[in-house]
């Protein structure tokens, strides 16, 4: 069964209402997308920088539930810019999959340049089932 495009009426961090409308959604997707780090390939470890983020990718898996994808990613090598991933059967994705044709058009487009956060915006799995996404943009000059 697929499920329904998401309600308008969701807003960003609503603390009482913030889960209730994710956890009826039956595809949801959360992106921490990393730029501006070490190049990294699916053989290569993690940056201390980036690992910081990797027990963050399974705790909102674990509290947002098992039809929440949470998939961080490293920028600089589109082939394999998954670093870390909870619940990844949503999509299929695994550790070292390479970025969605929506992650590339966010990064060519330097839509990171204007926003640190995108929220709530419809996305597709390879196999078609809708998603409600958002994607936090984590830079190195963040990380201190």
């Amino acid at each position: 069964m697929r499920s329904q495009r998401p309600s308008a009426s969701l807003q960003p961090w609503a603390p009482s209402e913030c889960l209730r409308p994710i956890r009826k959604q039956r595809w949801y997707y959360l992106a921490l997308v990393r730029g501006w780090g070490d190049k990294m390939s699916a053989s290569k470890p993690v940056s201390s920088s980036l690992q910081l983020f990797v027990p963050l990718v399974d705790f909102l898996g674990k509290i947002l539930g098992p039809k929440t994808e949470v998939v961080l990613q490293n920028v600089r090598d589109f082939s394999h810019s998954v670093v870390a991933i909870a619940n990844g059967n949503l999509s299929g994705r695994t550790i070292g999959s390479p970025a969605t044709d929506l992650v590339r058009h966010i990064w060519q487009n330097h839509e990171y340049d204007q926003h640190n956060y995108l929220t709530h915006y419809t996305s597709y799995t390879v196999h078609g089932h809708p998603m409600v996404s958002s994607t936090l943009f984590v830079r190195n000059s963040r990380l201190g």
